[in-house]
C-alpha cells in the first residue's frame, strides 16, 4: 500500500511539477515537500492545499481510498430517480468532500441519512 508521500510524489511527477513548484503552489518550502514525500514531514498541515494543487481528492491523497478525482465521483453517484433538491444537496456534499472540507466517511453518513428520509 502506498503512503501519502508516495501518492503525492506520483501525482506531482505526473503533472511535471518539481518539488519547488509544488511548494510554491501550496505555500511550503521545497524541503517541506521533500520531507513529506520521504515520510518525514507532517503532511496533514498541507494536505488540502497539495490535493487542490494536484487536482486530486484530499481524502484519497491522505488515505488512498475513495475517488481519486472529481470526475471519479460520477461512478459513485447514481442520482436518477431522486428529486432535484436531493440531487443538488448530494452534489454540494460531494463538492465539499473533493475540496477537503468534508471527510469521505462523513459524506457517506450524511448521504445515508438523506436517502433514508
Amino acid at each position: 500500500m502506498s503512503t501519502f508521500g508516495e501518492r503525492m510524489k506520483r501525482e506531482r511527477r505526473a503533472r511535471d511539477l518539481t518539488q519547488t513548484a509544488l511548494g510554491e503552489l501550496v505555500g511550503a518550502a521545497q524541503q517541506t515537500i521533500y520531507q513529506i514525500e520521504k515520510g518525514m514531514g507532517r503532511e496533514t498541515r498541507y494536505a488540502v492545499q497539495i490535493a487542490q494543487a494536484l487536482g486530486v481528492n484530499a481524502e484519497w491523497l491522505r488515505t488512498g481510498q475513495g475517488p481519486k478525482t472529481p470526475a471519479d465521483w460520477q461512478s459513485y453517484l447514481d442520482l436518477s430517480g431522486l428529486s432535484e433538491d436531493t440531487q443538488e444537496l448530494l452534489r454540494v456534499l460531494a463538492s465539499a468532500m473533493r475540496e477537503g472540507r468534508l471527510p469521505e466517511r462523513r459524506l457517506r453518513a450524511l448521504m445515508r441519512m438523506i436517502l433514508d428520509d
